[in-house]
């Protein structure tokens, strides 16, 4: 499934409530697919955005798998810090400089903050070039 605002998803002209809207996402392919419970990955923004449906619909789920996501206290003692930034900038500056100003050493950059900080060989020239494309939509 492809999350709201990324890749080739629509793009809202306003978010209230991102994570509210992500969760909702979920909920309405499950019921159009007719799945009563699935597992879910959330990956970094994705681990936030399914953070109202893990809390608030957990009977609609088998099991959840965060990856490199935002840190929620789900339970007391359960909170690990993140890990510190690649390069020295956090995943939110890098994000918001991708936006304001997307290129390939960037989201190189932020591909290995994201997915790949202990196999960087897994972020190939595609994968980069693919993401550099979504990030040079007028609509992102």
């Amino acid at each position: 499934m492809e999350m709201v605002c990324h890749g080739l998803s629509t793009v809202p002209d306003v978010v209230d409530d991102f994570n509210a809207l992500v969760s909702e996402q979920v909920l309405d392919v499950m019921d159009a697919l007719g799945l009563d419970k699935i597992w879910i990955h959330g990956e970094a923004g994705g681990g936030s955005g399914i953070t109202p449906l893990v809390m608030e619909h957990p009977e609609r789920l088998h099991g959840v798998i965060f990856e490199s996501g935002i840190a929620v206290n789900l339970k007391e003692g359960t909170y690990a810090p993140p890990a510190p930034p690649v390069g020295g900038m956090t995943m939110r500056d890098r994000t918001l400089q991708l936006l304001d100003n997307p290129t390939w050493e960037g989201i190189h950059a932020r591909l290995l903050m994201v997915m790949h900080r202990d196999h960087p060989e897994r972020v190939t020239d595609e994968l980069v070039d693919v993401r550099l494309a979504h990030y040079s939509r007028p609509s992102t």
